[in-house]
């Protein structure tokens, strides 16, 4: 799991409950708009993660034309 923050070049990965659950954690706003969002509109996520995700694109988006 450790690979994901290398292949993304940002960001942190925890480990959560053991080896069981891990999250990926970047607080740059500048990686989640760069490198995150481009890589989930690549690689679509499917059911209630996808809508969580349409939400946060959302969000970001309107951070991003705010601090235009």
């Amino acid at each position: 799991m450790d690979r994901i923050a290398d292949y993304f070049g940002c960001g942190k990965v925890e480990k959560v409950r053991g080896d069981m659950c891990c999250n990926f954690s970047t607080a740059k706003f500048i990686e989640i708009y760069e490198i995150v969002i481009p890589f989930f509109e690549k690689y679509k996520l499917k059911g209630s993660k996808a809508l969580n995700y349409s939400l946060f694109k959302e969000a970001v988006i309107l951070v991003k034309k705010k601090n235009i």
